[in-house]
């Protein structure tokens, strides 16, 4: 794995061989209710670790945003702007308590800040209330129409 920056009791770190990508795909379909994903709208895909020691404590999925409409909405810019598809604290990791999601989150912005990008956007899991999101400072940006999900939003700069 690849570090990408220290932040707070960990760093974040992408996954770049074939058996990272493996236990990343394993942990994400054992633990995440909507499981691991793949799909060509995925535009500069990532998957991120969030780590303290060798423990994988918070696996991120990230892409640049794909929402044209939203994008538009909100003057986002296209390239610059990065979407949380997924977020899972591992429950068998031993530093899963506290605010170690928290953490990971503002890891992330920390990188893509210092990447010059412009936000974060994520949409949240029905009937969840974005509690994470909104400890760690990202505003509420609207609700999908059918209202069952919220999208949320950190601004970088």
């Amino acid at each position: 794995m690849k570090l990408l920056i220290e932040h707070g009791r960990g760093g974040l770190y992408v996954v770049e061989t074939p058996k990272e990508r493996r236990k990343f795909k394993e942990l994400m379909n054992l633990f995440h209710p909507q499981g691991y994903v793949i799909a060509p709208m995925m535009r500069g895909k990532r998957d991120l670790v969030y780590k303290i020691g060798d423990d994988w404590c918070v696996l991120i999925m990230l892409h640049k945003i794909n929402n044209f409409n939203l994008s538009k909405m909100y003057k986002l810019d296209w390239e610059e702007t990065w979407f949380v598809r997924r977020i899972l604290t591992v429950p068998t990791a031993k530093e899963k308590h506290g605010d170690v999601a928290v953490e990971a989150l503002k890891a992330l912005e920390a990188w893509l800040k210092k990447g010059g990008n412009e936000a974060i956007i994520t949409l949240t899991l029905p009937r969840h209330s974005g509690g994470l999101y909104k400890k760690a400072g990202y505003e509420e940006l609207a609700k999908t129409r059918k209202g069952d999900k919220v999208w949320f939003i950190c601004r970088l700069r």
